[in-house]
């Protein structure tokens, strides 16, 4: 895996403010004549300065460019970006007290050089070939340690949920108001990445070694965090309540006659093989209507965070604190 994947923040960001500093960047192209370039403050967040020289350094591969060329250069407002974010959530984590230590810093450094069996001077040369030194990878790293922080205090904070936006969102998805009988399933799902034999035994033998562990009593909801390919694994595989009118055969064929708690057999569909569990089943519909009614609200939920959260990163913050930008 290359060192950029290892954590590649997708942050967006603002502001500036030309400050004339002494230092010299670089030469224009070779073709034309030298001139002198001086660094200058391209942004500023509570009057915190990022240089031209500073964007520079954080190019990939780093580079030197002047004013003129840096103002028209997708890469370095990418890069800007980025840093008047990274000093926004710096900014918020002192208003708020939350901080992140060095020991942190360097115990998730040394996990990440763990998980790529790296020794730490390996983990500093493969840095080099991504043109990114070890400070700026802590930095980066205390940052994301941060934004989580952030993150995770938004969400203690919760959103409201109302019956009405909840009758709303029944009405407006037909499906979930079917009459026929329910289940709760959750699933395990090993995709297959091409059609190829040799993928498909793969997947096959990874279902067959999940299914010896759930057997060997494992926790399913465990095993799917770990094991599942599905959009759904950090929830323990959860697909919610289903009508068994929505199902395709196959599904309804492996889940029909099982009881709660029971886990069917391996299912191949288009983008894997699936394990699929019966958390529960419904008898009567008032019985079904209020499990139905508790995972819409959550699903509501989820969504009204990951909304607040996102404004709170790319409009919130921008208001909370001073930020100019020049280029």
């Amino acid at each position: 895996m290359g060192i950029a994947k290892l954590l590649s923040p997708k942050l967006s960001l603002l502001g500036a403010s030309v400050i004339i500093s002494i230092s010299l960047l670089c030469n224009v192209v070779a073709a034309a004549p030298q001139e002198q370039l001086i660094d200058v403050v391209i942004a500023s967040v509570n009057n915190h300065p990022i240089t031209l020289r500073e964007v520079c350094l954080q190019l990939k591969p780093p580079r030197q460019l002047s004013l003129s060329e840096a103002s028209t250069d997708p890469e370095v407002r990418f890069v800007l970006d980025t840093l008047i974010t990274e000093h926004l959530i710096t900014e918020e984590g002192k208003s708020r007290k939350i901080s992140v230590s060095d020991k942190e810093i360097d115990g998730y450094l040394s996990e990440v050089a763990k998980r790529n069996n790296m020794s730490p001077e390996q983990f500093s040369q493969a840095l080099s070939k991504e043109h990114m030194s070890l400070e700026q990878y802590k930095q980066r790293i205390g940052t994301e340690i941060l934004k989580s922080r952030l993150t995770a205090a938004l969400a203690r904070d919760g959103v409201g949920v109302s019956n009405e936006e909840i009758d709303t969102y029944i009405k407006e998805n037909a499906a979930l108001r079917s009459a026929s009988a329910k289940l709760k399933l959750s699933q395990i799902l090993i995709a297959r990445n091409s059609e190829d034999g040799s993928s498909s035994e793969s997947a096959l033998a990874k279902i067959k070694e999940i299914e010896d562990k759930i057997k060997s009593g494992e926790d399913f909801d465990e095993l799917a965090e770990a094991y599942s390919d599905a959009p759904e694994a950090a929830q323990g595989g959860a697909l919610g309540v289903l009508s068994v009118d929505d199902l395709s055969h196959e599904i309804l064929d492996a889940v029909l006659l099982l009881k709660e708690g029971e886990v069917s057999a391996p299912v191949t569909l288009t983008d894997g093989i699936h394990l699929f569990k019966v958390d529960e089943r419904f008898e009567s519909e008032e019985e079904a209507n209020e499990e139905l009614r508790e995972e819409v609200r959550k699903t509501i939920e989820k969504q009204k965070l990951e909304t607040k959260l996102v404004s709170f990163f790319t409009v919130d913050l921008f208001k909370k604190y001073t930020v100019d930008k020049k280029i």
